[in-house]
């Protein structure tokens, strides 16, 4: 059995309690960890995979015809929605960068931007994040697929939830259900074009890159880190004994994975949030399978507001009998929006 050196293991306790006490400080995620591992390893054992889909015939609209679809989606929600889009696309807010300009684009903005080709292959700068970095996002200037503009209206939904009562970026229960609410509208703006008579296989494929980041954050490094959270918040500290006692209690977990996870988390940089989209894609389902306008008219009215509630709150105001996380049914929604998906599914040749 391989062991980390007193100092690789100091530095993995530091990084971890940095990120427990900073980064998750009063965090739903922080406070509910043995919730996710616990649903980690149910939807993980349910049999649960992947489809494979495939991006080589996707339908592709005019830039302008699909920004006008988002500003008559959010004219719908509110008039100052659209204002706001216009307005956030006029000044730079949000911004459409060619992938060939992309260095020459980070050093003229103070946003980070994410940039997202015809294929939505995915490709992230290496910049630091920034409280106030907002993404931005590459579609074609002349033509772009309804997968981008879903994407581009998802974005635009984080900019609605951003700030908090007093003006400040960013708070806990918008890290913790960040995902949530960009994904729900989503899904609201699918239905909304369906119910105008617009229909695309993207919509199909769109829902499948969600329900498909649910099963990659199962299997990546997510789970590692969720454990040794948990097992740093048990034992206070991770050493070779905590190492035998994650590998006794969870059979699941190979013995050079895990120290080879315990060695790359050595910095903040090395979390990756995907316990946002975890809580965030069964959730936005689940609510908004219920088509009902008062649940997005109360998600709305949060906008601004989220440093006045917890996700239980959250939860509790936008009218759901289910007021407790645990009594979400994590594995039949997904296995709902498997069979959802999966009746229209593109397979990869």
């Amino acid at each position: 059995m391989k062991y980390l050196n007193i100092d690789q293991y100091t530095a993995l306790n530091e990084t971890l309690e940095s990120y427990t006490n900073v980064y998750l400080k009063n965090s739903f995620y922080r406070d509910n960890l043995k919730f996710f591992l616990d649903k980690i390893y149910e939807i993980g054992n349910s049999g649960i995979e992947r489809i494979p889909v495939n991006f080589k015939n996707l339908d592709y609209i005019s830039i302008n015809d699909g920004i006008k679809l988002i500003c008559e989606y959010l004219k719908n929600l509110n008039p100052k929605y659209e204002c706001d889009f216009m307005e956030k696309l006029t000044n730079g807010t949000i911004d459409f960068i060619e992938a060939d300009n992309f260095k020459n684009a980070i050093e003229k903005t103070k946003f980070r931007p994410v940039v997202y080709d015809e294929t939505f292959q995915h490709t992230e700068s290496d910049l630091p994040s920034s409280q106030n970095s907002f993404q931005s996002i590459n579609i074609g200037i002349n033509k772009t697929s309804y997968i981008s503009i879903l994407t581009l209206l998802h974005e635009y939904i984080h900019s609605i939830f951003i700030k908090n009562s007093d003006g400040t970026i960013s708070n806990d229960t918008d890290d913790d259900l960040c995902e949530f609410f960009a994904i729900y509208f989503e899904n609201d703006f699918i239905n909304y074009l369906k119910n105008k008579g617009i229909f695309s296989n993207d919509f199909n494929l769109y829902k499948m890159i969600r329900y498909n980041s649910i099963i990659n954050t199962i299997n990546g490094i997510f789970t590692y880190q969720t454990i040794l959270l948990y097992y740093k918040q048990l034992y206070d500290i991770i050493d070779d004994y905590t190492i035998e006692m994650i590998l006794k209690e969870n059979p699941v977990i190979q013995s050079d994975d895990i120290y080879d996870i315990c060695y790359g988390i050595n910095s903040i940089e090395s979390f990756l949030p995907d316990y946002r989209y975890f809580l965030g894609v069964p959730l936005a389902y689940y609510f908004s399978s219920m088509k009902d306008r008062k649940i997005t008219e109360k998600l709305l009215s949060m906008s601004g507001k989220l440093d006045k509630y917890t996700v239980p709150q959250v939860l509790h105001a936008i009218g759901s009998s289910v007021t407790e996380i645990e009594s979400i049914d994590f594995e039949n929604i997904m296995s709902n929006i498997k069979k959802e998906v999966i009746e229209n599914k593109t397979l990869e040749n």
